[in-house]
């Protein structure tokens, strides 16, 4: 395992290869790799829900360029479990759709690029 620290690089392509010796002197190096590095957290401008009896409507302002995914949490679950709200985005836009059983949610709004990279926010829902 090895650590390369590329936030410098942040937003740009590097190129990549690899250089193993053994004890003996032989030798490997891999063919050379792109890759696009992303160390940006993703940003949530705005989460906004409009509650139509159990039914939840969910609009969730999302700033990455490179987005994977948006999920929540709820922590009011016996068992909680994250959950997924959507994959793509529409004019950095999160909509969906989710029902609930009726009481307090307090729940748990994590956003995730393809980097890894990951930013939540915590709010309560009464239903």
């Amino acid at each position: 395992n090895t650590f390369v620290d590329l936030s410098a690089y942040d937003n740009e392509i590097v190129e990549y290869s690899t250089h193993l010796t053994d004890i003996s002197n032989n030798f490997h190096e891999s063919r050379k790799s792109m890759l696009q590095v992303d160390t940006t957290l993703p940003v949530i401008e705005s989460i906004s829900h409009n509650i139509n009896g159990r039914i939840v409507d969910f609009d969730i302002l999302i700033n990455e360029l490179n987005f994977d995914s948006a999920e929540y949490y709820d922590n009011s679950e016996e068992r909680p479990r994250w959950r997924t709200l959507c994959t793509r985005l529409r004019d950095n836009h999160c909509i969906a759709r989710k029902t609930f059983t009726s009481g307090i949610h307090n729940l748990d709004i994590q956003v995730i690029d393809k980097a890894g990279n990951s930013i939540a926010q915590s709010f309560s829902l009464i239903i």
